[in-house]
């Protein structure tokens, strides 16, 4: 048995499956070595070992990246944009992330479209390391689409497209190119009852790999799906809002059924109007002598409800909104909607102002009795 002899051919096989794996994996081999050559034989199985694992993960990268396996991360990456609770600018940072963690991207842009302007938001990278020129530059960025047509034709058309050498595409934003120094990358609309709102822009610069129309196609489903998940992020946030205004008026209605039942029932001018002139009978005869008697302005609780004056009362005493509305059995947003209208008809801006203001009508009503 001659087992030097059967080396040569192990190391032989070896490397022509070492060869075929790197032309399946796009890879160029580092060595060129002959058979015949003396060689180390150790060291070379080791290196021809070396291509293969390497092969196999980029193999293995590969087969993720097919269409049912992207299909499966863009399902996920939009099921938890729909489960999160987020807010416009929140939800652009994690449709960045999202984008790039399910189409395995190395650079996600999210832009924002209004009117004619093309407005980069939210730049998601997988590497840190070359980001803060890149972010810098984006940072107060607006760009006609005049002056990309490319990105136009999308907004206009309502497709993505594939970029596949943006250093020779002429209709692609020339200064935003050179500064990414981008090769290559997929673009897509996100479109809204018909309008487009944003466009999304991924590529693979860091690590090199290739676009294919299959990454067009992932950041199209995405960008389909992201559409829908928007507009009800955005009608949500608009029912928050009316509910909030709502929750305002419910509480100012409360607190005027308070002062309804808070004190007795008057008819006390209307704030802002003094107290009627008495009128010199002299005058009512036509006489040229004499005059009318000087409006005198009426006592603060002349200008605030009964409970008003309780709450300014208390407020005078250091208690806080909650201590006043444990003290008369109201709830804490009818408090803060007393509050609120006693600075208006005092005139005061703060808490301090309005009980200065308050106190000082006291002393000077005190003054006139």
């Amino acid at each position: 048995m001659n087992t030097p002899a059967a080396q040569p051919s192990v190391v032989h096989q070896l490397s022509e499956m070492a060869a075929a794996m790197r032309e399946m994996a796009g890879v160029e081999s580092t060595e060129t070595r002959n058979v015949g050559d003396t060689i180390d034989e150790a060291g070379a199985l080791s290196s021809i070992l070396g291509e293969i694992h390497q092969a196999q993960d980029i193999l293995y990268e590969q087969a993720c990246l097919t269409p049912q396996h992207g299909l499966e991360r863009v399902l996920g990456s939009l099921a938890r944009l729909r489960s999160a609770a987020a807010r416009p600018g929140q939800f652009f940072s994690s449709s960045a992330e999202e984008l790039g963690t399910a189409g395995k991207f190395d650079r996600v842009l999210v832009s924002r479209i209004q009117g004619s302007m093309w407005i980069p938001h939210t730049l998601h990278l997988v590497s840190e390391a070359i980001s803060a020129a890149l972010r810098n530059y984006l940072s107060d960025l607006e760009i006609p689409l005049s002056a990309s047509p490319l990105e136009a034709d999308v907004v206009r058309r309502r497709i993505p497209m594939l970029v596949s050498d943006a250093g020779t595409e002429t209709r692609t934003y020339r200064p935003l190119i050179r500064l990414s120094r981008t090769t290559s990358y997929v673009v897509a609309p996100v479109v809204v009852d018909g309008t487009v709102v944003a466009l999304l822009h991924a590529d693979t610069n860091i690590s090199g790999r290739v676009l294919t129309p299959a990454d067009r196609d992932i950041v199209r489903l995405f960008a389909d799906g992201l559409g829908p998940v928007y507009e009800r992020m955005v009608l949500t946030e608009r029912l928050r809002e009316q509910r909030d205004r709502l929750g305002m008026v419910f509480s100012a209605t409360e607190a005027m059924i308070d002062d309804v039942h808070g004190g007795p029932l008057t008819l006390d001018a209307p704030i802002g109007m003094l107290p009627p002139v008495a009128v010199d009978p002299s005058r009512e005869r036509g006489s040229t002598g004499g005059s009318s008697e000087v409006p005198v302005a009426g006592r603060p609780e002349r200008q605030l409800t009964p409970r008003e004056v309780d709450v300014v009362e208390l407020l005078s005493k250091g208690a806080s909104n909650a201590e006043i509305a444990a003290q008369l059995t109201v709830s804490e947003s009818t408090v803060k909607s007393h509050v609120k209208h006693i600075f208006r008809k005092l005139g005061a801006t703060n808490r301090a102002s309005a009980i200065a203001r308050y106190g000082k009508m006291k002393r000077s009503m005190g003054r006139t009795l």
